[in-house]
């Protein structure tokens, strides 16, 4: 395996079986625990999270940058202070392939490189590991995969208007983090629930749900089912708008 390899097993390790928990942990919130309380509690703040995946990094010989970032709104650098952070992030700086791979383990189902979009293309605080000199660095603006949603619909209309359709999703990017972080905390036996309310523009009977497991990051996230409708279309009248039952997503 090359190095590349190795970081993203550890990031999907430490991303997904550790639970995040958005408190402010540790002594005066700004000293996270040491990664061998982590990986006995299983569970940490951002600070817990990216000290417990440094520390394996390190272990295989790969220093990991700690960055500091603010999640809702952009850094002001003419004011030097902890209160304009609320998050911590991992950079890690690397010769072969020579880039940066920049992670956020906190939302524990990001596929491999991708930060949210309210971290993306923002000032942050980088803090080499080995004592190299704090600066400022803009994250990454673009996921790191093509952000895409894929809508396939196979269905047909029966003489008196009835619609049967089958109805299959595949995502990657940002819609895919939204979906992926729902359906993880969602127990699975609601989410023929959460399609449906998804789906309610549309309207039907929805049967035949599949969802794609929320932490099988390395693959697309997909999602299918088979929908009815009454009186979907008229076939008596001269003119009329056939509206695809495709559900809304809105970001």
């Amino acid at each position: 395996d090359n190095d590349l390899d190795k970081v993203q097993a550890l990031y999907d390790y430490v991303a997904k079986n550790f639970r995040y928990v958005s408190l402010s942990l540790g002594v005066g919130r700004y000293q996270p625990h040491a990664a061998a309380d982590v990986l006995h509690d299983q569970y940490g703040d951002c600070k817990d999270k990216h000290t417990l995946l440094a520390s394996l990094l390190e272990a295989e010989g790969l220093h990991a940058s700690s960055v500091l970032i603010n999640s809702s709104r952009k850094l002001d650098p003419d004011v030097p202070s902890p209160s304009q952070f609320d998050h911590v992030i991992t950079l890690l700086p690397m010769t072969t392939p020579h880039e940066e791979v920049w992670m956020d383990t906190t939302s524990e189902v990001a596929p491999f490189r991708l930060l949210a979009f309210s971290l993306r293309n923002k000032l942050a605080l980088v803090i080499p590991a080995e004592g190299g000199t704090p600066h400022l660095e803009e994250t990454p603006a673009d996921t790191p995969m093509p952000d895409s949603e894929l809508s396939e619909v196979d269905g047909k209309i029966n003489e008196i208007g009835k619609l049967e359709a089958h109805v299959h999703y595949t995502f990657r990017g940002d819609e895919e983090l939204m979906l992926r972080s729902i359906f993880r905390r969602v127990p699975e036996a609601n989410w023929q629930r959460v399609v449906e309310n998804v789906n309610s523009g549309m309207g039907g009977d929805i049967t035949n749900l599949k969802v794609s497991d929320p932490a099988a990051t390395r693959e697309p996230f997909t999602m299918s089912y088979d929908v009815a409708r009454p009186n979907f279309l008229d076939w008596s009248k001269k003119k009329s708008d056939l509206t695809l039952p495709l559900c809304q997503f809105n970001l």
